[in-house]
């Protein structure tokens, strides 16, 4: 048999599966009308579980057992998703929950939040942001600035969520689940640091270094250099600056911007100490309100899942059913339940848009805690 021969015969096999598969998405489609009267839900895992094992009994070459496997698991969730189709009931409290969320109006003078003191990297991308004159108040803990947007102190929070050399800001990551704040925009910022002193300070005289743990991590080539200098972690390279402008003392530096050794007249030992000189920091702008506009184009979303075989695999399976882009996926672990871990997603699309809001039924239908934390423009889009 020639390839030609052997490429007909697939032909004709895929038009038989195409057949086959039509029909069992009628069926499917009929078990959901079913589901959907009764109230049962359209996820019954142990029943899909007994499903799938007695697909692979009959299986007679045992060789294909994981691949057939797959197969069933990605055609149970086409039918789960289809099923949805037929019962929002999760989404549509969901978008009625946004709605009344909307922010009506933007104050022509907002108050914003930041973490650290003036000249913090934060400042500096709110200021991007904002602009210059923006009425701002700082704090020092992420927690902090996330409370205070909570409560109302503030308007609008800026926090950093991932370096593009050192990556997630998992702190960052964990106050923002549990804030109860939506995303509303991002800022990314170039980040170049420089080895700040008192005036007077020579390099060859100094002891300890303080910086933020990610002013540490960003600079590592140039601190191996200097292996006899004590990295004492701070909570922010601006705080840093200020510590050292504060002492007076010559035999201590600090890790920050130039924007910081101006604001606290320090000198300039060296420039741009990061490793990689394309540095930048992506900030996340937080409110108890979201911002809904049709040009937003990235959505964020968080939800725990069990410690079980292929879960995250099958939660992922429903953007690709829908043709959607993830753009991140992050991990962070619950408390109190080993093994067990929350994932934070980024994905291209808007809300309103079908595709998205069938991908978002059935991930709130088939995880635990899920939040919608924003859907906002990526400024990727502006670049």
């Amino acid at each position: 048999m020639d390839l030609q021969e052997l490429r007909n015969q697939i032909d004709q096999t895929d038009r038989e599966l195409v057949a086959l598969f039509e029909r069992r998405n009628a069926l499917t489609t009929q078990v959901g009308e079913l589901k959907s009267k009764s109230g049962k839900p359209v996820f019954d895992p142990e029943r899909e579980q007994e499903v799938i094992q007695k697909r692979l009994e009959w299986l007679k070459d045992k060789e294909f057992t994981s691949a057939c496997k797959s197969l069933y698991t990605f055609i149970m969730s086409i039918s789960r998703q289809g099923q949805r189709k037929l019962c929002h009931d999760k989404l549509d409290a969901l978008l009625a929950q946004l709605e009344k969320n909307r922010m009506t109006a933007l104050k022509p003078e907002p108050m914003v939040a930041y973490q650290g003191v003036e000249a913090s990297y934060g400042e500096e991308a709110l200021c991007e942001y904002f602009g210059e004159n923006t009425c701002r108040v700082h704090f020092p803990n992420f927690a902090d600035v996330a409370e205070a947007v909570r409560s109302g102190k503030a308007d609008f929070g800026v926090l950093p969520i991932e370096n593009s050399s050192t990556g997630a800001i998992h702190e960052v990551y964990d106050v923002l689940k549990d804030s109860g704040c939506y995303i509303v925009g991002e800022k990314k910022l170039a980040v170049s640091h420089c080895l700040l002193g008192n005036e007077g300070t020579a390099i060859e005289s100094l002891k300890e270094v303080y910086s933020h743990p990610q002013g540490f991590l960003q600079s590592g080539q140039f601190l191996k250099q200097h292996p006899d200098w004590k990295q004492v972690p701070y909570q922010n390279t601006a705080m840093s600056a200020k510590l050292v402008r504060d002492s007076g003392r010559r035999d201590i530096a600090a890790i920050g911007s130039a924007r910081c050794a101006e604001a606290y007249g320090l000198t300039i030992l060296k420039r741009k100490i990061n490793d990689l000189l394309e540095n930048h920091t992506r900030f996340i702008i937080i409110a108890r309100q979201i911002l809904p506009d049709p040009a937003d184009n990235k959505i964020s979303l968080s939800f725990g899942l069990p410690h079980t075989s292929g879960s995250l695999y099958g939660i992922l399976s429903f953007f690709a059913i829908n043709g959607i882009n993830l753009l991140k996926v992050e991990s962070r672990p619950i408390p109190h339940r080993n093994w067990e871990y929350y994932f934070f997603v980024d994905l291209e699309g808007n809300i309103a848009d079908e595709s998205i809001q069938n991908a978002v039924c059935s991930v709130m239908d088939e995880t635990i805690d899920f939040r919608y934390l924003g859907n906002y423009r990526s400024e990727d889009e502006d670049e």
